[in-house]
């Protein structure tokens, strides 16, 4: 429920825009992990929006029983047998409801994992986004390394090409003249 104030004309217009387009987008929605949309009413300046009732109450209260779950989107209300979240968006401790940290490290790498990919892994998981890789970077890499598989070429040229690269990344100019070959 809200109420709309009264003392600008120009906010009051945008407020009613706004109520109705949300209205209008909840009234056509219908997903077992969205909130039902129940009835809308508007007294001016109060304006309501009823939904189904979630037993498990609202954010701030689920926030306020303090419980360690990732927060998204999808975490806002639980239900009446305190399901909460989806499963893709949760680490695969929580899951299983095993001990798991907030921290920033991923789960150890086998044994078996080619340096390639183990490299390639590990600056995905860097904790500051200069840091990672991207996008192309990453297609690149498993695409040589793809390449090297099918041929039966040796890896081990990818990690070290990779890693000079890295760390020749700033002092040579792609553009420059200096012949790089790859």
């Amino acid at each position: 429920m809200g109420r709309i104030p009264s003392h600008r004309e120009e906010t009051k217009v945008l407020l009613e825009q706004q109520f109705k387009s949300e209205v209008a987008l909840l009234s056509r929605l219908y997903h077992p992990n969205i909130v039902q949309f129940i009835a809308a009413t508007k007294k001016p300046p109060v304006y309501c929006i009823i939904t189904e009732h979630m037993s498990q109450g609202t954010l701030r209260m689920f926030l306020n029983k303090k419980q360690p779950y990732s927060l998204s989107t999808e975490t806002i209300l639980r239900e009446s047998e305190g399901n909460m979240g989806t499963y893709r968006w949760m680490a695969l401790e929580m899951i299983k409801e095993k001990a798991y940290t907030r921290k920033n490290q991923g789960p150890p790498l086998p044994a078996s994992c080619q340096p390639t990919l183990a490299h390639l892994i590990k600056r995905c998981w860097a904790a500051h986004p200069s840091k990672r890789p991207d996008f192309s970077h990453i297609v690149s890499t498993l695409e040589k390394y793809d390449k090297c598989v099918t041929e039966g070429l040796p890896l081990s040229g990818l990690v070290s090409h990779n890693v000079i690269l890295e760390c020749l990344e700033g002092f040579i100019s792609m553009s420059s003249s200096v012949p790089v070959h790859v």
